[in-house]
């Protein structure tokens, strides 16, 4: 069997998988706050390096070495640009914090921060309905009260009042964070604290990660090398088709 065949077939199915997350991030490249993610490739050493001598390749392909796999998918939590809303209930946060929410079973951690609040008063996330955290208790305002307040640093008041304070944390490396949809993370861990490190903009949402033309022209780029790995599949193939036909035959 021609081991280039296998290599091809690495190619193609590195290409297909990258093409799959560039397509991901242009379906969101209008979300709140959405994070891009990356597959990163790379590549095998060869049979002989990997052992550290000259050897026979083994003849199970479960077994060859060489060629390019996925090593690993990561996202990229870099700070988004902020677009102004003016509305009282959004913020955008700068820096590496994460607010916390919770369905009342669940926390997690996100970065979109439309909020609004419950029939309670309690303040929730517009889109999932999901608890904000405050840093010393629940945040409740009142319904029929002025628009709330909210500083730089996550205090919230409304008219006289101090409401409390919004709840910023952070991982203590961002790998142990887990999209799960919605614009939530699970965290694997204990969060620590990013009080000081955020700065909360009242007014703003923070744009998508994601850049519409640099992804569309990876997408692009991943097809043509996609299509080029299965021309080479058969290639090889038709090559070794010939090479059986001119075998003799008894």
């Amino acid at each position: 069997m021609i081991y280039g065949l296998y290599l091809s077939a690495q190619g193609a199915e590195v290409q297909s998988m990258r093409q799959d997350v560039l397509s991901h991030n242009l379906a969101n490249s209008s979300t709140t706050a959405f994070k891009r993610t990356l597959a990163i490739a790379q590549s095998a050493e060869s049979h002989d390096k990997h052992h550290g001598i000259p050897n026979q390749a083994p003849g199970d392909v479960d077994e060859q070495s060489g060629g390019v796999y996925v090593a690993e998918t990561v996202t990229d939590y870099s700070n988004g640009g902020f677009m102004l809303t003016k509305s009282s209930f959004d913020v955008a946060l700068g820096g590496p914090g994460f607010m916390r929410v919770s369905d009342g079973s669940q926390e997690y951690l996100t970065r979109d921060g439309r909020l609004d609040f419950d029939r309670n008063g309690q303040i929730v996330q517009q889109g999932t309905r999901h608890r904000v955290a405050g840093l010393n208790g629940p945040l409740v305002i009142d319904p029929l009260g002025p628009p709330p307040q909210i500083n730089s640093e996550g205090l919230i008041t409304q008219g006289p009042e101090t409401i409390g304070r919004i709840a910023l944390v952070k991982p203590e490396n961002t790998k142990q964070l887990t999209p799960v949809g919605e614009g939530l993370y699970k965290l694997e861990g204990k969060p620590i604290s990013a009080q000081d490190e955020t700065v909360v903009k009242q007014g703003y949402l923070e744009n998508s990660g994601t850049n519409p033309t640099l992804e569309m022209l990876e997408l692009i780029e991943s097809s043509r090398l996609f299509e080029s790995n299965i021309n080479m599949i058969k290639m090889q193939d038709e090559s070794l088709d010939r090479l059986i036909s001119s075998l003799p035959r008894r």
